[in-house]
This record gives C-alpha cells, sequence and structure tokens, in this order.
C-alpha cells in the first residue's frame, strides 16, 4: 500500500493549520517521493497527505467521503446501491453505499482500504476486514493524526516519541494463531495502531473518539456433527474460495505482483495466480535462505509455471555488526505486529517500493 498521513482539527485553530502546514512541508522533505506531492483538504478541519480519492460532490447530502486503497467487488457494489450510474471511482461508489444503506454496509466491501467519512459534526475512519490497510493513529484535545506509519506520525510537533518499554520488550504478536490475545499499542507512546474491522467515530465538537466494531470473523460454532461434509469436499470448497479470491484482486489487463518465499502458503497463491494473468514475483535472499535452498527453488518454480522472479539480498552479515544500518533497517520496518520475519518482509516492501515505485499492492 502507499504511504499517507493524515490530519484532523477538532479545534479548527490558525495555529492547527500551520502546524499542519509544518507538518506536511516537513513529511514531504523527510521522506522525498513517499507522497509524490500530494495533498488534499477538506473544510472543516480535515488535512491528508497521500493517495487518497474525494467523492464527487452533487450528492443528496454534505457529506464528504475520502476512499484510500482497492475495491474487488465493484460489481456487486454498484448491485446493493441500487444506483443506475456509472461511478467515476471507488469513492463515489462507497459513498452511495453508505449513504444508501447506512454506515454498516462497509461489511459488504471486498477489499483493502481506509474510509474517511464526513457527516455533521462527527468524522468516522474506517479500516478493512483484516487491517491489511494498515492505519496507525494518535489523538490528542486538539487533533487525531494518522498515517500509514510511525515516522510519518513523528513529523508533526506535537507527536510524542517517547518510548513505551514494556510494549516494545514484550513484542506481542498480535496475529499468531495459537492465542486469542491481541494488542494495539505501538513501541511509542500514545501512537497505537487501528484494529481491523473497526469504525473510529470522532466528535468535532468535544474531540472525544469512540471505537467499535462492524463485523467479526468469528461466528459461533454450530452444534458437533452438524457438519457432514467429507474431507474432500472441504479441501474442494477451500480451494476453489481461494482460487475465486486470488482472480478477483488480480490486476485485470497488467501485471499482478506477489511474494514469493518458496513455502506452501506463497507458492500456491503464486501457482493459482498465474492461471489468471500475467505476474511477477519477489523473493529475499539471505544465508537462511540459500542454507534451505529456497532461493533456487523460487526461481525454478518462477520458469515452471512462466512468471517472473526478482530477489532481494538481505546482507545479515553487514546488519548485525553495523549499527546504523540495522537502525536504519529498524526504522523502515517499525510496525506494532512486527517480529524478525515480518521485519524481514517488510525491509522486502521497502526495496520493492524504491525500485518499483508502480507497484500499488502485492500478494502475500
Amino acid at each position: 500500500m502507499e504511504p499517507f498521513l493524515g490530519i484532523i482539527n477538532t479545534q479548527r485553530t490558525n495555529h492547527g493549520v500551520h502546524r499542519t502546514e509544518q507538518c506536511f512541508q516537513k513529511a514531504s522533505g523527510k521522506f522525498p517521493g513517499a507522497f509524490n506531492n500530494t495533498y488534499q483538504r477538506s473544510t472543516p478541519g480535515i488535512s491528508l497527505l497521500g493517495n487518497f480519492q474525494q467523492a464527487a460532490s452533487g450528492h443528496v447530502t454534505d457529506n464528504q467521503l475520502f476512499f484510500y486503497g482497492n475495491l474487488f467487488n465493484r460489481n456487486e457494489l454498484s448491485s446493493l446501491t441500487g444506483a443506475c450510474r456509472q461511478y467515476a471511482g471507488d469513492a463515489d461508489l462507497v459513498l452511495d453505499l453508505i449513504e444508501g444503506k447506512g454506515i454498516d454496509a462497509v461489511k459488504n466491501i471486498n477489499g483493502q482500504f481506509i474510509i474517511i467519512y464526513r457527516e455533521q459534526g462527527k468524522i468516522s475512519i474506517i479500516s478493512d476486514h483484516l487491517g491489511v490497510a494498515q492505519l496507525l493513529y494518535y489523538h490528542d484535545d486538539n487533533i487525531f493524526l494518522f498515517g500509514s506509519e510511525v515516522k510519518y506520525l513523528l513529523t508533526y510537533p506535537d507527536c510524542p516519541c517517547g518510548v513505551d518499554w514494556e510494549t516494545g520488550l514484550k513484542r506481542p504478536e498480535t496475529y499468531f494463531g495459537i492465542t486469542p490475545f491481541k494488542s494495539y499499542k505501538t513501541c511509542f507512546k500514545g501512537i497505537h495502531l487501528m484494529p481491523e474491522s473497526s469504525i473510529l467515530e470522532l466528535n468535532l465538537q468535544t474531540g472525544n473518539a469512540t471505537l467499535r466494531k462492524y463485523w467479526t470473523p468469528y461466528q459461533p460454532s454450530n452444534e458437533p456433527g452438524a457438519d457432514n461434509r467429507s474431507p474432500e469436499q472441504v479441501m474442494t470448497e477451500y480451494a476453489s474460495l481461494l482460487e475465486d479470491a486470488i482472480k478477483i484482486r488480480m490486476n485485470s489487463g497488467a501485471t499482478t505482483y506477489s511474494l514469493l518465499s518458496g513455502g506452501l502458503d506463497s507458492s500456491a497463491i503464486c501457482a493459482l495466480a498465474a492461471r489468471h494473468g500475467s505476474l511477477e514475483t519477489f523473493s529475499i535472499v539471505t544465508q537462511t535462505t540459500c542454507l534451505e535452498d529456497t532461493t533456487s527453488f523460487c526461481h525454478r518454480m518462477s520458469q515452471d509455471l512462466n512468471f517472473k522472479n526478482s530477489q532481494f539480498l538481505i546482507p545479515y552479515h553487514e546488519l548485525c555488526f553495523n549499527a546504523p544500518l540495522w537502525k536504519q533497517r529498524v526504522w523502515r520496518a517499525e510496525s506494532p505486529v512486527n517480529h524478525t520475519d515480518s521485519l524481514t518482509k517488510t525491509m522486502l516492501h521497502y526495496a520493492i517500493r524504491s525500485k518499483y515505485p508502480e507497484v500499488k499492492y502485492l500478494f502475500t
């Protein structure tokens, strides 16, 4: 996903406007090319830096909507809105959906996204179902500050930069499968990760924020024995759903991009994606991948299935003994859900973004 930074001034003072402009200038200068000089402002109080779509004016209400990300079920959503018109962009479609069916209708969206929806007296920020489009935020009495990475938030003059040592030393793995425990704290005090499938409502009069879920994947289980499917039927259905999920996310008429580690998950995704269009993949080269032979496996698989595979070297032997390089690695990869493996993957994302800026999203 592309970088973004947003500021909502709840007090709407000239002082706040000046600080917002100061922040955006610093972010654009400190991270050249990250935001492509994209700057949008909505009154009152919303300032955005990044590739946000804004819904066109001319709707029944004066509400505003900004959309960031990708939709994968546009036809289904168009049918749901019942509107007989062509949409100029995803933002217009989502605005029609919310205004026609209510804000909780976002549960019907299939995609990876951040939605900012402004109506009378409040602003709602909506994350996608699984939190693929990462949003980190800081909130005080005057501002609500949010962005795709911690380092962008830290360019705002009043954003705290103190270390939360307790969280930093625990490093909880938010999505680790064998435990229901989740933590949305970052290693910086006051900065949090927005939970998946959530709506954060910001009251513009009081500055208060409330957070609630609009969808949960955890449904009550049926009574034992209620599922009469055979293992073969379950596996067939799973394979069909997986292939459909990949197919609707393919970049129609252009190249789709994916990570390829040589493991079962990414290999299955790439094998299925290669059936439906042009595919290009990216892999990591380290001492470990060479010893495990996954480096050569990724190369052989790309040849067998006829897609391109580019490999990036991550020199552990240099990083481990070079403090400035190690600091750069951690700085570029900071996330509240990182562990050793995801830090390396985030470095790969950084390398891909630097060399291939046209890549908007990756299969993982």
